[in-house]
This record gives structure tokens, sequence and C-alpha cells, in this order.
């Protein structure tokens, strides 16, 4: 009786499972929709972008078209100067791939399996010295990491870049400490504390010329908002990390 009664227990459990999938699937495909929709004049981020190309198996290059039209542009010119040419629909390379070959050439990463190794303490020292690095979250706040790092005037839909701009960017992308702050955590946060520290002494030395002043103390507010931004994002990843030991 329980031999027969086994089969239907799997299927449904499989229905079940799959059910799920499907589900959690479609919200993350409409969350994306609620983003985009809600986005303004913005430009998408490549994880936007590929959430919702990458959403169902039907009508792929379709959808992949219509939004590269809307994905940030400086996004298309980083990853054009690596050798991805986005404007290619392809099938074979993976989002993941791509990142995982940035992350080992561009960041200090670490084994997994060695993290394990170390105990609570000193994972929680390691957490918080400057050894730590990862994927700088480009992917995903393409307006709080290219400002920050490159020379570039503010863009969007409505006020888009320049062909004087566009290439001016493409030499900066050919300089790989460039890149590099780009992409790795622990290089973007050098550069921006260090200009936070250049424009306070530069504001000091101002003198009586309210004008210059007050041009330097909005871009001091900017780069106080992309490093508090992109500590945010670190410190969920350091509560990711540390839920190994409370399990």
């Amino acid at each position: 009786m329980l031999l027969n009664i086994i089969p239907e227990l799997i299927f449904y459990g499989v229905l079940i499972i799959g059910g799920l999938y499907i589900l959690a699937t479609v919200f993350d495909y409409l969350s994306v929709k609620r983003r985009i929709s809600n986005r303004g004049h913005n430009y998408i981020s490549l994880d936007d972008f590929i959430s919702i190309f990458d959403a169902f198996p039907f009508n792929k290059e379709k959808r992949y078209y219509k939004y590269f039209k809307i994905l940030d542009p400086l996004t298309i010119l980083l990853l054009d100067s690596l050798g991805y040419d986005l404007a290619k629909f392809k099938i074979g390379i993976t989002y993941d791939d791509i990142i995982d070959k940035l992350q080992k050439k561009y960041t200090d990463t670490y084994e997994e399996d060695k993290d394990k190794e170390l105990t609570e303490k000193e994972m929680v020292e390691f957490l918080n010295s400057d050894k730590l690095d990862f994927l700088n979250p480009w992917t995903r706040y393409p307006l709080m990491v290219f400002p920050a790092i490159l020379d570039c005037p503010t863009y969007n839909e409505k006020q888009p870049l320049k062909l004087e701009d566009i290439n001016k960017l493409k030499v900066q992308f050919k300089n790989e400490e460039t890149i590099k702050k780009i992409i790795s955590y622990n290089a973007f946060t050098k550069h921006v504390s260090a200009n936070i520290l250049a424009i306070k002494e530069l504001i000091k030395s101002s003198g009586d010329d309210e004008k210059r002043k007050n041009y330097l103390q909005l871009k001091l507010q900017m780069c106080s908002i992309y490093l508090d931004t992109i500590e945010i994002h670190a410190n969920q990843i350091k509560r990711n990390v540390m839920q190994q030991y409370h399990r």
C-alpha cells in the first residue's frame, strides 16, 4: 500500500516545488518590471536587464533588444572594453561566467572552504580588515559606482551622453586601475575615501570663495552618498558570511 503511494507523493512533491519556482520567477519578474516602470528617466542596471531578459525561456531575443535600449550606457562601455559586446544577442557565455572572471581578475577573493576554517572571531577580524574584498555592486548601482570613479557628466535617457563624452570614457576604460576601482570594493572605497579627505582640505583652503565652497560641498556630499551606499551593500555581505556561524 505504502509503495503505491510513494510515486504519487513524489509527483505531488515535484509539482509543488515546480509551482513554487514558477511563482518565485514571476514575482522576481514583476518586481523588476516595477523597478523599471518607476525609474523615471534613468537607465536600468545590468542586474535588472539580465533578470528581465532571463526570466522566461520564450521570446528571449526580442526581450533582450527591447531592454538593451535602456541599459546603462557606461555598463555597456565597460563590458565592451573588456571584450564583451552586449549589442549582439548571444547564447553561450552567461552573466555568471562574466562576473566570475571579473571577480577573479580584479578583486582579492578568498576561498569559501578556507573561510569555513576560520573561527567566528577570526572571521569578524577578517571582515573588518582592509584585506576584505569582493565584487563592487556596479551591476546593481551603476549611478552610485561609475560617477564616483569616472570623469563623466550627469546622464540619463532625457540627457544622454554625447559622442565626445563617450570617446573620453572609452579612454578611461583602457586604464586597468580605473577598471579595478569600479569592480573591486576595496579599491573603490579607498579611492572615494581619499577623494573625501582631499575635498575637505580644498574646502578649508577655499577662503572666502563661497561659490567654490558650495561646489566642493556638493562634491563632498555626493562622495559621501556613494561611499555610504556601497558600505550598506558591504554590511549585507558581511551579515551573510556570518550566518554560517549561527546555523
